[in-house]
This record gives C-alpha cells, sequence and structure tokens, in this order.
C-alpha cells in the first residue's frame, strides 16, 4: 500500500508489479502443498484467494473454509436474520484465541460484499457459480450496497483502533446488511 509510506520512503522505492497466479497455477501449488483438503474445498479456496497461493494456504490452514462457510449461513438468512447463528459466529469469533479467526472473517465478509456490488454493478452475477452472491445483489441497489461497504469497512477499522468487542462489531456488520436489504 504505496500511500501509506512517508513520501521519503516512497521516493527510494521500487515498484515492482506482480499479477496474480492464475487458477491453474493456484490449482496445481494447492495439490503439492495442501494434499489433505477435498478437491470440492480446493475450488472455493482457489475463488477465496484470489490468484495468492499463499492466502489459499493461510485460508486452508486458519480454518478460512468453516467461517466462510457460516458466514455465508448467516448471509443466506437475509433480510432476516438468524438470531441463533448470528450469536453463535459471533461468540466464536470474539474469543481471545480466535483473533485471527476473527481477521480472516471480516476479510471473507469484504471479499463477499465486493462480490456482491460486482454482481450489482453489472446486473449479472460474475460467474453464476454463487447463487448467493446474485440473491443478495438483488435484494438492494447499487448505491445501498455501496453505503453498506462504507459502513463495514468503517467499523472493522475502528474495532481495530478502538479495541471494541468483537462479538459486538459482528453483530452490527449484519445488522447493517440486514438494514440495507429492507429499505
Amino acid at each position: 500500500n504505496p500511500g501509506r509510506l512517508l513520501p521519503t520512503i516512497r521516493s527510494r522505492c521500487r515498484k515492482l508489479p506482480v499479477s496474480a497466479l492464475n487458477d491453474a497455477n493456484v490449482t496445481t501449488l494447492l495439490g503439492r502443498y495442501a494434499t489433505m483438503i477435498p478437491d470440492h474445498d480446493k475450488k472455493t479456496l482457489i475463488d477465496l484467494a484470489q490468484g495468492s497461493i499463499g492466502k489459499a494456504l493461510d485460508l486452508a490452514a486458519g480454518g478460512g473454509l468453516d467461517v466462510y462457510d457460516e458466514l455465508n449461513a448467516v448471509l443466506g438468512e437475509l433480510p432476516q436474520l438468524d438470531a441463533v447463528k448470528l450469536h453463535k459466529l459471533g461468540d466464536k469469533l470474539a474469543r481471545k484465541e480466535n483473533e485471527a479467526s476473527f481477521r480472516m472473517a471480516c476479510e471473507l465478509l469484504q471479499f463477499s460484499l465486493s462480490k456482491v456490488i460486482r454482481c450489482a454493478a453489472t446486473n449479472q452475477s460474475e460467474d453464476n457459480s454463487n447463487p448467493l452472491i446474485s440473491r443478495l445483489s438483488g435484494l438492494a441497489t447499487l448505491d445501498r450496497w455501496l453505503e453498506v461497504w462504507e459502513k463495514v469497512s468503517h467499523l472493522i477499522d475502528r474495532s481495530d483502533a478502538a479495541n471494541l468487542d468483537r462479538k459486538q462489531v459482528t453483530l452490527n456488520i449484519f445488522h447493517a446488511l440486514a438494514k440495507t436489504v429492507t429499505h
């Protein structure tokens, strides 16, 4: 993130753009370094990793697929919120030993929101393989999705800066999403 560097440091740096790996390369590398992952999970990891084998391996090792499934279970209920699922997720992410899971959940949620926004902007699913994304994009207008993206991103940033309760952050994020799709 070059904009975060001081100008005096940035002026002494060289930019080295590196493109993302294609799906075939990520598949090959997952086969080499993550042999225990079932094939159906590899497809999800490849989608979530966006061309980064390191990110795919981090997600696999850190329980990212389970977190992603739990997020999708709660998102799938929208515009309603299943209080039991939501509080269970909030309790899990709030545990002191689950800080990495909370970070992963925030990243995965922002990833899903970005796909919803892309789908809403183009009026079509980007890959037609995720019916949840297509359904969610149709529940609100693009400007409402962009507005909730800003709220969610701000809340996630504030959770670090102000050391906010992670369960409350999780609940607030999903209530903001529910409010977005009900108006």
